[in-house]
């Protein structure tokens, strides 16, 4: 009995060594993954800091419509003017002055660049009622624009003299067929007509015979 019993023991040794034999994975076999390598605790005994890569956003505005991103625009129309900017018709008209209220000139006219920024601005100045002025074009940066409370309108001042505006060149508009020449220089007048007087009553040829 007691043989019996001790070979039942050993059977059942041997089954439990082959099953846990099948379920522990061999290091050598094809596919399995090398053991994990122990991590040493940081001094102190503290977790050892963990790199994440954070993954790559997109810059601002990349891939996107510039113009769409701007709050006033409205399928490629602007829907409002902000306090900053003022219209043609806010300075066409105008006077600018000095800082000390000198009149330099009126704005008649606004010069545009190709690339729609206003280049400058053609004053008339001089004359008596828009008759024999002069027509000068000062830098737009010349000018300071500054909207008035009190008046509700707006205050164009430049640190220009009356003098400098009296000695500049006066503004030559661009024409197809306009000659090429120096900036500011004058026009040639045309030469004068000469219209031959009607023939009077004592100029009229003798009848023949």
């Amino acid at each position: 009995m007691r043989l019996l019993l001790t070979s039942a023991a050993v059977a059942a040794l041997a089954i439990s060594g082959v099953a846990i034999a099948q379920q522990a994975p061999d290091p050598l076999a094809p596919g399995a993954g090398a053991p994990a390598e122990p991590i040493s605790p940081a001094p102190g005994g503290a977790a050892p800091p963990v790199s994440i890569t954070p993954p790559a956003l997109p810059l601002p505005g990349a891939g996107q419509d510039l113009a769409a991103a701007d709050s006033r625009a409205v399928g490629g129309f602007i829907a409002d003017q902000l306090e900053t900017e003022f219209l043609a018709t806010d300075l066409i008209g105008k006077d600018v002055v000095t800082a000390s209220d000198e009149r330099l000139g009126t704005i008649n006219d606004l010069l545009i660049a190709e690339d729609g920024s206003i280049a400058g601005a053609v004053l008339g100045t001089g004359g008596f009622l828009g008759i024999g002025e002069k027509q000068v074009a000062v830098d737009f940066g010349e000018l300071d624009i500054a909207w008035n409370n009190v008046d509700n309108r707006w205050n164009i001042t430049s640190g220009l003299t009356l003098e400098s505006i009296n000695t500049a060149p006066e503004f030559v508009r661009w024409t197809p067929d306009a000659p090429v020449g120096p900036v500011g220089a004058a026009p040639e007048p045309a030469p004068p007509m000469t219209i031959a007087p009607a023939p009077g009553p004592g100029d009229a040829p003798a009848p023949g015979p």
